[in-house]
Parts: structure tokens; C-alpha cells; sequence
């Protein structure tokens, strides 16, 4: 039953000991709330209603979203916010393949805790909750107590007064992503009593903000990449430039610009075709991106002109690049139909 909080196993867990800590290795048994439980008590009624209300008032963070970390921020914040339980939440968002689960974002009294919080993967985590909720694909509950056989957790509850954690999975295999949400609670039952509803609820938004987040960056990049040659397009160059030149005027540093424009370029069209002629574009740009640093900015200007913006330059810096990158580009050699195409450029 998907809506029940369930143990990530049904044996004992045997915890690999840490180095000098033999005590580690006992043997241990993750609780699971009953499943009557999953949708809370009747004293839970109440403040399950708050955290429900709470996130309703942060949807308007999935309209005009920023970025998933911010939404994600908002959203454990205001179920901390609405709940005198919860003392941490944490959300964790990344790849399968991550060698360690950092928090993306962090939220509580006890956010301290949260922000030095990191679990790697490896045997003595194994049998860790988080790790159980994103191998399982559901929801995990464990108590915590001052006298846990594991060390990590019995000082997190001696500390900071844990009592219980939950850990709610966020689906997005789909994006090739993983995702939890974590939330410590300093009263004892107090999962069992809220229920699972506003957790899985969260989880639900934390899903659609990341999908939503992912949309508007594949949008960005569609809006202001040249679809033939892959450098930025004219719009995109005119930003950047404005924000150039705002900047050199605050801090009284330079850049440079070369403008480059491709010779007899309708030649190569009239000759060999138009296939030609946008091999000549893409390779042009590939000898641009090798010879110029990862922070300049390449955009097509016109259909045979790029412009390269090259921010903290000086004069003399910008006209060695634009010579380097003069003798690159006379080096090409277009292959086409058993031919090589060769073709210079003008510099300003």
C-alpha cells in the first residue's frame, strides 16, 4: 500500500562498523507507522489543515518560479514555518550516479545540522533511510533516540533533540533525476499523527518545480542559441554586450570585441551549395571556440559574421586573439564532394 509508511526492510539491519567504533555494528530494526496511520489521527486534524493551507500559499512560487532551489526553499520553509514539530527539512535534488547527497536547500531552528550534513554512499550508509527512499520509491520513516546503535544518529537526537525523520521521495526519473525531501520532528509519533498528506503533497510540487525549472532553461537556451552554428544569436549577443558595457562603466575595466565577417562567403553558396557554405559556419566556430577562453562569448552577428566579446581585455590582449584567430581560421579545410574548401576572414 503506496499511502503506508513503511520500514526499508523487514529484518534487522546490520549496520557495517566505522573504523574504531565496534559498537556501530549492531544489529538495529527500522519501525514503520501503521498503515491506519498513513492518512493521521483525529488530533492530528488540525495542523495537518495548517501544513495543507501553508503549501496552498506557496504555489504562487510555481508561477514565476526563478529556479527550482528557490521554489523548493520556499516550500520546506513554509512547512516548517506552520509546524511547532518540525524542527529541520531538507531537500536534496541530483543524479543517480551522485557519490554523496549534499542539501540543496535547508530549513529549521536545527538548520545548522542540515547545512553540515552529508551522506556519502557507501556500506554504512547502505541501509540509510534516504538511500532506502530513493532505491525503494517511497516513503520512509525511522525513529531517532539518544540510545540509537548508530553513532551519527544517537548524536543528532542527543543534540538537536530528534525524535522521529521521514524521508518522502521526489519521482523524477523521468528527468533523470533523484530527489527527497526530509523532515525531522522533535515529538515522537508526530508523523503518525499528521499523516502522510501534506508530506507526499510537497514531494508533488518539488516534482513539478524541478519539471517546470527544466522547461524554462531548455526554453532560454532555444531562445538565444543560433539553431546552425550553436554560438549565441543576435539577441543573445546584444545582452550580453549591454551587460558588458554596464559593467566596465561601474568597475573601469575593459573588454574587447572582434567582429569577424567570413570573405567571399556567397561564393562558397554559389559554388559548392548551401550545404557547403553552413560547413564553413560550424567550422568556423569550432576554431573559434578552441582558440578563444571558456568566459568569451561567440555570437552570430549576421549570416557570415560573428561577433566575440572578451571581457577583461586589453587592446593588445584582443589584437593578439584577433590574429591568432585570423591564422586559425585561413588554416580550414572544408571537405566537400572530394574537395577542400578553403576561405579567410576580415578582421575588425
Amino acid at each position: 500500500m503506496m499511502d503506508q509508511l513503511q520500514p526499508p526492510c523487514e529484518q534487522p539491519i546490520r549496520l557495517v562498523p566505522i573504523r574504531g567504533e565496534p559498537e556501530e555494528a549492531s544489529s538495529w530494526r527500522v519501525l514503520s507507522l501503521p498503515c491506519e496511520h498513513s492518512n493521521g489521527s483525529d488530533s492530528g486534524a488540525h495542523e495537518r489543515e495548517c501544513l495543507l493551507v501553508a503549501l496552498a500559499g506557496a504555489l504562487g512560487g510555481l508561477i514565476d518560479p526563478g529556479d527550482c532551489a528557490s521554489v523548493m526553499q520556499r516550500l520546506i520553509e513554509e512547512v516548517v514555518t506552520a509546524s511547532h514539530q518540525i524542527t529541520l527539512a531538507w531537500v536534496w535534488i541530483g543524479k543517480p550516479e551522485d557519490e554523496a547527497i549534499a542539501p540543496l536547500c535547508v530549513a529549521g531552528q536545527e538548520e545548522v545540522f542540515g547545512r553540515a550534513l552529508r551522506i556519502n554512499r557507501d556500506p554504512t550508509t547502505a541501509h540509510c533511510p534516504v538511500f532506502q527512499a530513493l532505491s525503494q520509491h517511497r516513503a520512509i520513516y525511522m525513529p531517532m533516540s539518544p540510545r540509537s546503535p548508530y553513532k551519527p544518529w544517537r548524536r543528532a537526537a542527543q543534540e538537536y533533540g530528534f525524535e522521529e525523520v521521514l524521508v518522502v521521495p521526489i519521482d523524477l526519473d523521468a528527468m533523470g533525476q533523484q530527489g527527497v525531501v526530509v523532515f525531522y520532528a522533535d515529538e515522537r509519533g508526530y508523523f503518525a499523527r499528521i499523516g502522510m498528506q501534506p508530506f507526499r503533497a510537497l514531494a508533488k510540487l518539488g516534482q513539478v518545480a524541478v519539471h517546470q525549472a527544466q522547461l524554462i532553461t531548455r526554453l532560454q537556451i532555444q531562445s538565444s542559441i543560433d539553431p546552425l552554428c550553436g554560438t549565441l544569436n543576435r539577441h543573445a549577443t546584444e545582452q550580453i554586450l549591454e551587460q558588458e558595457f554596464a559593467r566596465a562603466r561601474l568597475s573601469h575595466d575593459g573588454f574587447g570585441l572582434i567582429l569577424l565577417d567570413l570573405d567571399r562567403f556567397k561564393l562558397i553558396n554559389d559554388s559548392y551549395g548551401h550545404m557547403a557554405g553552413d560547413e564553413a559556419l560550424r567550422e568556423t566556430v569550432s576554431v573559434l571556440r578552441r582558440h578563444v577562453r571558456s568566459s568569451d562569448h561567440i555570437g552570430r552577428w549576421g549570416g557570415e559574421e560573428f561577433l566575440v566579446i572578451l571581457p577583461h581585455q586589453t587592446i593588445e590582449q584582443v589584437y593578439d586573439t584577433a590574429e591568432r584567430l585570423r591564422r586559425a581560421i585561413e588554416s580550414i579545410c572544408v571537405k566537400h564532394e572530394g574537395r577542400c574548401i578553403q576561405f579567410t576572414a576580415s578582421f575588425g
